[in-house]
């Protein structure tokens, strides 16, 4: 068990393959990337490891005032905030995309401001990172993602769903876009394991949402969002295949089950 303490908002967290570092969405603080490898600090390669409850604490070995756990910080351009977070480790390629929007004085998201921003890491140096993409998207915030195989799905709001081709990830452009009905904030999807032969199959939830408190808002008002299943190939494009009137704000899959998360 750890506890590492920060001064923002944690919108979203995803482990890297080797379940060393996480990469997490927050907020005004950008993209952050954690150690969260308890063995860094608590195993046989240090001269004087921690016990196993100083993970709860604090970790400050440079007394620079933040905790050491924290090995990199990305803020991202003109004030957005961070709400998605996905790795992307395919073609021997270090990159993060990053969702977000930018949000009024009174913390609703403005207009047209939802943007995916892709950044590249250097592994050997975590600090040395380059922002290879600011993509617009059609909505008022972005949220949830899910990149793997050269597209991200993502979330866009009142936008639906936006299939992003990211082959040339400096270039990644919007190549689809599904609307959900009523104009419904999509705030969540997820790609499912692909199977030969057959189309891509993505799940998504949509609700209405308080950014600013990372809450749902009239969960159980079902006009509000749903649950969707979304459809993709090359002949008939991406399309909604079926739904349930469940608004939700996180979707995860098991199997033959969907979860949802109010």
């Amino acid at each position: 068990q750890a506890n590492i303490r920060g001064k923002y908002r944690i919108y979203d967290a995803e482990l890297d393959p080797t379940g060393h570092y996480l990469m997490a969405a927050a907020g005004g603080g950008g993209l952050l990337i954690y150690n969260v490898d308890a063995s860094t600090y608590t195993g046989g390669g240090r001269a004087q490891p921690l016990n196993p409850d100083a993970l709860l604490g604090l970790i400050d070995e440079d007394h620079d005032g933040t905790d050491d756990r924290i090995l990199a910080q990305v803020k991202l351009p003109d004030d957005y905030l961070a709400l998605g977070v996905g790795g992307y480790f395919e073609r021997a390629q270090d990159r993060v995309f990053v969702t977000g929007a930018k949000l009024d004085c009174k913390g609703k998201p403005l207009a047209g401001s939802a943007r995916l921003f892709v950044v590249s890491f250097d592994s050997a140096n975590l600090k040395a990172t380059t922002l290879l993409r600011n993509l617009p998207l059609p909505g008022n915030f972005a949220r949830g993602l899910d990149a793997k195989n050269n597209i991200a799905w993502v979330a866009m709001g009142e936008g639906g769903i936006g299939l992003v081709d990211t082959y040339l990830q400096h270039k990644a452009y919007l190549a689809a876009q599904v609307r959900l009905p009523g104009a419904q904030n999509a705030l969540d999807v997820l790609r499912l394991p692909g199977v030969a032969g057959a189309s891509t199959r993505a799940l998504a939830v949509a609700g209405q949402f308080d950014i600013a408190n990372n809450r749902l808002l009239n969960a159980k008002d079902a006009t509000t969002g749903g649950f969707y299943v979304i459809d993709a190939d090359a002949s008939a494009g991406a399309r909604i295949v079926g739904s349930l009137a469940v608004p939700a704000s996180r979707v995860a899959a098991s199997g033959h089950y969907a979860y949802l998360a109010a």
